[in-house]
C-alpha cells in the first residue's frame, strides 16, 4: 500500500467517524426529556407566533397585504405552531417541567385554533386577533414564570 492510499483511507475513516458522532449527538439530543429551558424557548416561539398572527390580521385589515401573501403567511404560521405543539406533546419532560409542558401545549392548541379561525372565517379576523393578543400575554406570563423558577 502506498503512502497516498494509506492517507486516503485514514481521511475516509476520520470523515466517517466525524459523521457518525454528529448523528449520534443529534439522536441523543432528541431523546433527552424536555427541561424548563426547552419549554421556555418553545413558549417564546409561541408568543412570537401569536404576535405575528395578530400583526398579520392588523395589516390585512388595513389593506397593506395582498390576499395571497396573507394566506401564505398564515399557513406558514399554522405549520410552525403545529410543529411546536407536536414537540411539546410528543416529548417526555423532566418531572419538574411536566406542568409547564402541559400549559405550553394548551397555549399552542389555543393559538392554533385562533389561526385556524383566521383561515376558515375571514369575517372573524378581528376576534381571532383579539384571541391572539390575549394568548400572547398568557405565553409571556408563562415565559416569565419559567424564568424565575
Amino acid at each position: 500500500m502506498t503512502e497516498r492510499n494509506r492517507n486516503f483511507w485514514i481521511e475516509v475513516v476520520l470523515l466517517v467517524l466525524i459523521f457518525a458522532s454528529i448523528v449520534v449527538a443529534i439522536i441523543a439530543s432528541e431523546l433527552e426529556p424536555l427541561n424548563k429551558d426547552d419549554i421556555k424557548l418553545t413558549t417564546g416561539d409561541l408568543r412570537s407566533f401569536a404576535a405575528a398572527g395578530r400583526q398579520l390580521v392588523t395589516q390585512h385589515q388595513a389593506g397593506q397585504l395582498t390576499e395571497t401573501f396573507f394566506k401564505t403567511q398564515v399557513e406558514l404560521l399554522d405549520d410552525k405552531v403545529s410543529s411546536s405543539r407536536k414537540t411539546l406533546i410528543d416529548s417526555d419532560a423532566e418531572p419538574d417541567a411536566k406542568q409547564p409542558q402541559r400549559a405550553a401545549s394548551d397555549l399552542a392548541a389555543q393559538i392554533g385554533a385562533a389561526i385556524d379561525q383566521i383561515q376558515s372565517s375571514p369575517h372573524n379576523e378581528s376576534s381571532a386577533a383579539q384571541q391572539l393578543s390575549s394568548l400572547e400575554n398568557k405565553t409571556k406570563e408563562l415565559e416569565e414564570r419559567l424564568k424565575h423558577e
